[in-house]
């Protein structure tokens, strides 16, 4: 029988064995406190995604491709449908939140303000979307019916999407772990439920067990959450500020979800379908391990360093994390990458520079990440910077896969994302730093 006790014993004695190796002093609680968050979210997103890969499994297996391209069609066109009806207010509602945690009237307002924002903006959008279906439909390139589907799942997905926005901003990791557990497995039985009453191999089951699955989700939040939503507690001077916040935010998003996939198109347009195969399976497993254990960070890091006035202490932490595991990084993706192709098969040619190039590639886009949303955690001029800097990036990225592919392929969408994530990290280093030079300056 496990000892739990022991083992969590074990694990403080090893943070602050790592602690002190590091940055030559013990662990702090703040410290424990982090990793503990880090270790719910963690434990979360594994279990949600252990749950779900059944579904996915079935799905891919039984409904065939066809089906399960239109549920990822679906789901993309929702990622570029959420950023007008969120418009960054759930990346608000987890930056202003922190910073006034010991004032429950002020987190109220936030809330309140927050949660009308965010159902102004989905009205007006739905409006939009569904007076214009047919033109935002082509200039998607999907069906209308599917645009529609898309449509609906989105109401649900966003307001889900605010909630996930409180826990982060309360630090509920525990509960927020716990609840998406309970939320898979909802999803899991209504999948299969609806499968065997319907008898209809269609993406439309696995869409709406999970609408079942949000609506279970929204209504224990609204019950968790009831003190601080009600009774509603609006402020129009909070409302402004995070929407201003919010549109940078939202802006950016975009700017990110594009350097994450144009090179694809060019690819396509100026190579071939066979080379935009090869490059989504390198991609796919440069970013197996980094992109979740990203996200699983980012879901604390972000909530956790609004929270902490002093931002360049974090900074000087973060610079020395990121030079100790810059190769081992690289070393541990590169075998991941050489254990999927191995996987994948003999179509996927092995080559040395490729998987050096994309490891390097995941790892400082990892790092940009990061430093994006320690500057986005100041304030709001920061988030202008950081939207600034990406636009710059993003015209990089762009101008570079366009002069390098032809002549490069591969390596040149490669280099690409290299660059760009590379620009992000150096003007936040170069931001930060200035900062803490303007501070020491002013005291």
């Amino acid at each position: 029988m496990l000892n739990l006790e022991k083992i969590k014993n074990k694990i403080i004695v090893f943070l602050n064995w790592f602690h002190k190796l590091v940055f030559k002093t013990e662990a702090s609680p703040a410290v424990f406190k982090f990793v503990k968050n880090i270790g719910y979210s963690g434990f979360g997103t594994v279990g949600y995604t252990f749950i779900l890969f059944f579904v996915n499994f079935y799905v891919v297996r039984f409904f065939g491709p066809e089906e399960y391209g239109k549920y990822i069609l679906l789901f993309s066109t929702f990622n570029i449908l959420s950023v007008s009806m969120l418009f960054g207010l759930n990346t608000s509602l987890v930056k202003f939140l922190p910073e006034v945690k010991e004032n429950k009237e002020i987190q109220k307002k936030i809330a309140s303000s927050g949660l009308a924002g965010i159902l102004l903006f989905s009205i007006l959008s739905c409006l939009l979307f569904y007076f214009f279906q047919d033109t935002f439909a082509n200039l998607l390139g999907v069906p209308v019916v599917l645009f529609l589907f898309s449509l609906l799942y989105s109401i649900f997905a966003v307001i889900k999407g605010f909630f996930d926005a409180i826990f982060k901003g309360n630090h509920e990791f525990k509960k927020q772990a716990l609840l998406s557990l309970i939320y898979a497995l909802i999803i899991l039985f209504s999948f299969f439920v609806l499968n065997y009453f319907f008898h209809y191999k269609s993406y439309l089951i696995y869409v709406f067990a999970i609408i079942v699955g949000i609506i279970f989700y929204c209504l224990f939040s609204l019950f968790e959450f009831r003190k601080l939503l009600f009774p509603f507690s609006f402020e129009r001077k909070i409302f402004f500020k995070m929407i201003g916040y919010g549109f940078f935010s939202s802006l950016s998003s975009l700017i990110w979800l594009a350097i994450g996939s144009l090179n694809i198109i060019f690819i396509n347009y100026f190579l071939d379908i066979k080379t935009v195969g090869i490059f989504a399976v390198y991609y796919g497993a440069s970013m197996l391990i980094v992109s979740r254990a990203l996200g699983i960070f980012i879901n604390v890091f972000f909530p956790t360093a609004s929270g902490i006035s002093d931002k360049h202490y974090v900074n000087n932490k973060l610079n020395k994390l990121m030079k100790l595991g810059f190769l081992p990084g690289i070393i541990l993706n590169m075998i991941v990458i050489m254990i999927m192709l191995f996987v994948y098969g003999d179509e996927y040619p092995l080559k040395f520079v490729w998987i050096l190039l994309f490891s390097v590639a995941s790892i400082i886009y990892s790092y940009a990440n990061i430093k994006w949303n320690l500057i986005a955690s100041i304030d709001n001029s920061s988030m202008r910077y950081c939207t600034k800097h990406s636009l710059i990036s993003l015209v990089l990225y762009l101008f570079i896969n366009y002069v390098s592919i032809v002549s490069l392929g591969v390596i040149g969408a490669v280099f690409s994302m290299i660059v760009s994530s590379a620009y992000i990290y150096f003007v936040c280093e170069f931001y930060l730093n200035y900062e803490l030079v303007k501070i020491k300056t002013t005291n």
